[in-house]
């Protein structure tokens, strides 16, 4: 590869067993383990999306962006999802058998997304959602996509306290292991990302202020806040960034090449 490939290089599309996806330049898209490096040999290049090819919408569409990256435990496969920006063309790539993005539509279109990574579970990818047209009964909805089928529909699992809300300002829909399989927080200012390895703190991603991010512990217990981890600075570019939660482990990223069972 001509250009260096870190994880400081891209914005994150997915995590998933301990790898990250991330897209690069609206075309590029890539497989890293940050754990073991980002040697060429360590790296997989998923094929390029020709953008240029694309006919871009009369209105650029700002505010629909489903991205994602999940594991299909029946076929042993990992797939890629994404769109192209100032469209609503949703493309998947399964690794180790597509050479080409292909084209879905079986997926919410009709509907503004918050353009976050979407949050994988238990062989399926979620986002959160709301209708595009206004009507009284507009409401939050959470989009499933099954990873297997290549499928998607609504879950209808939203607490109570944002029934009545018609935008997704501030939410994030997550998942903490141990805690809560799949839930909605509002992320204006302290966001749940995990437990540690001993169930007895809450890692939190939090912004002190327009500049400083940090990494708050909390006692699961008492709920006190036991010591925080600075990640950025004051003085640091922060704007236009994404971030999500990852689990280390030892896979190689080559090896989810070899373990496709089928094809699709």
């Amino acid at each position: 590869m001509k250009d260096d490939i870190d994880c400081s290089s891209g914005c994150p599309i997915g995590s998933c067993h301990g790898l990250l996806c991330f897209e690069r330049n609206n075309s590029e898209t890539y497989i890293v383990n940050p754990v073991l490096g980002s040697d060429d040999d360590l790296v997989i290049m998923l094929p390029s999306m020709n953008t240029e090819t694309e006919v871009p919408s009369l209105f650029p569409v700002r505010i629909f962006n489903l991205m994602g990256f999940g594991f299909c435990p029946k076929t042993n496969q990992y797939k890629v999802v994404r769109t192209i920006r100032s469209t609503l063309r949703v493309y998947i790539c399964t690794l180790g058998t597509d050479d080409s993005w292909r084209e879905i539509e079986d997926l919410p279109t009709d509907r503004f997304t918050s353009c976050l990574p979407g949050v994988y579970l238990n062989g399926a990818l979620h986002w959160l959602t709301y209708p595009r047209i206004e009507s009284d009964d507009r409401k939050l909805e959470i989009y499933c996509f099954d990873v297997e089928t290549e499928k998607s529909h609504q879950l209808d699992l939203l607490p109570q306290l944002l029934q009545g809300r018609n935008n997704l300002d501030g939410l994030k829909l997550g998942v903490i292991s141990g805690v809560a399989p799949l839930s909605v927080w509002n992320r204006d200012r302290v966001e749940p990302l995990m437990l540690t390895e001993d169930g007895n703190s809450l890692i939190a991603y939090a912004e002190e202020d327009d500049e400083r991010r940090l990494l708050k512990y909390f006692d699961v217990r008492t709920g006190e806040n036991i010591t925080n981890r600075m990640l950025i600075e004051k003085g640091t570019i922060t704007s236009g960034r994404r971030y999500t939660a990852h689990v280390a482990t030892l896979m190689s990223p080559k090896h989810i090449m070899k373990r496709s069972t089928c094809h699709v």
